[in-house]
């Protein structure tokens, strides 16, 4: 597939698509990243490149991009959705990459106990290991503000999506995860009991969304899965 002479935003549009559905990432960004410099004002073009970006891996150019969108149409719901959703996703990559860590921690802390006389470099492991969890867990918590802000905008656009309540519960999930395995690796009983209580009303928040997008669309059994989940973690069952 080859472009006309000269090319339209259509036919940019077909030959990215349709590089990017063969396989070829990189021939189909360069197709589209011309098409929006030379149709800028392409609705189409710029979504796709959008999606592009996310698939080659380039989620903060995936994210610009989508800003772009939202800037033209700031009532467009569905642009939102899209810059909720990919917010969100970064921020389960790193509630992920935390929990990986502290199963680090973990294990070096184990180590440690069954090899007291040379307690020092796994000291200094774990130290380095909780160091940077707080910085990501610093960074979780902008960008789960950014992913609440969009998604919360797209219920009050289009109050009738469950997608829009189930991905602002997952965000309230991952929060609490991370909360819940900051205060296992607490020493101080009194801040383990702040956070415990900070992880609940995460939950709380997630729960309340779960049962918004049940009652939306009560036949999605994934939506009944999830909220039963929170459920045991609140201990109401």
């Amino acid at each position: 597939m080859s472009l006309k002479n000269p090319p339209d935003s259509d036919d940019y549009l077909r030959l990215g698509v349709y590089q990017r559905n063969t396989g070829n990432v990189e021939g189909a960004l360069e197709t589209l990243e011309t098409g929006v410099e030379q149709h800028p004002d392409s609705v189409a073009l710029v979504q796709n490149l959008a999606d592009v970006y996310m698939a080659a891996g380039q989620r903060e150019k995936s994210i610009a991009t989508i800003q772009e969108l939202i800037e033209r149409e700031p009532e467009n719901a569905q642009y939102r959705l899209a810059l909720g959703t990919q917010l969100l996703q970064a921020t389960t990559e790193i509630s992920e990459e935390i929990t990986a860590n502290y199963d680090m921690v973990y294990d070096l802390d184990r180590e440690r106990r069954d090899n007291p006389e040379d307690p020092e470099a796994i000291t200094a492991s774990i130290d380095s290991l909780l160091a940077l969890n707080q910085e990501l867990g610093d960074n979780m918590d902008r960008l789960s503000d950014r992913a609440q802000e969009e998604l919360s905008k797209v219920i009050e656009l289009r109050p009738e999506d469950p997608k829009a309540y189930e991905y602002l519960a997952i965000s309230y999930q991952n929060k609490a995860a991370a909360l819940y395995e900051e205060r296992n690796f607490t020493t101080d009983n009194e801040a383990a009991n702040e956070l415990n209580e900070q992880a609940k009303a995460e939950l709380q928040k997630a729960m309340e969304n779960y049962e918004k997008a049940v009652e939306l669309d009560p036949d999605n059994s994934q939506y009944w899965q999830s909220l039963s989940r929170i459920y045991v973690q609140l201990d109401m069952h």
